[in-house]
């Protein structure tokens, strides 16, 4: 099973570098900010890990690198990834993945946007920690905050993993806050290397 996720892994990493090279003519670069939350949200109702996908139209800014500034964002009801959407997270890597039915549901949704950077927050246990972007993975700008690269329709058959990586400028990684971990591990979803 790890020789299987790393190679995908790879595969995906050798993707995401031919698309970023192919549509680099004339796309802009990015930033990016990172830990220790400083706003205290009231919690989210909801399971032990999930992503919230935001409307493309709240105002939240690409440049932005406040990445833990989420208190006034709305949520919508659902979540768009819920920890029973996710086999396994490996925490080291900051990867996860689907099921294939959790993958066509949220490739779906971001089609729907019909944009290339769609903003999502990160929740644990009812409690926001972070924002980031859904990136499709023919755009070569990179976000502030945490990203999620992803492909078009058609990408599940591919693979149903997903990396979180770091945004471009962060002096801290909100991904490895300690809520996060013990979330996915309630979950018992969590996965660390050499384990």
């Amino acid at each position: 099973m790890r020789g299987r996720a790393m190679i995908v892994t790879k595969l995906t990493l050798a993707a995401l570098l031919c698309a970023a090279l192919l549509a680099d003519a004339g796309c802009g670069g990015g930033q990016s900010a990172e830990p220790t939350p400083t706003v205290s949200p009231s919690p989210v109702a909801g399971g032990a890990f999930e992503i919230y996908l935001i409307s493309p139209a709240a105002e939240v800014n690409l440049t932005d690198t406040n990445c833990s500034k989420i208190g006034d964002i709305n949520l919508p009801k659902e979540p768009i990834i819920s920890s029973e959407d996710v086999v396994s997270y490996n925490w080291s890597r900051q990867y996860f993945e689907l099921t294939y039915e959790a993958c066509q549901n949220l490739s779906g949704e971001l089609e729907k946007t019909g944009t290339w950077h769609n903003p999502f927050v990160v929740v644990a246990n009812g409690e926001r920690i972070y924002r980031g972007w859904f990136v499709n993975a023919f755009s070569s700008y990179w976000p502030s905050c945490p990203s999620i690269w992803y492909f078009p329709p058609g990408g599940c058959n591919y693979s149903t993993g997903f990396t979180i990586s770091a945004g471009l400028h962060e002096n801290s990684d909100l991904r490895y806050d300690s809520r996060i971990y013990s979330a996915l591990q309630q979950a018992g979803i969590l996965i660390e290397l050499g384990k």
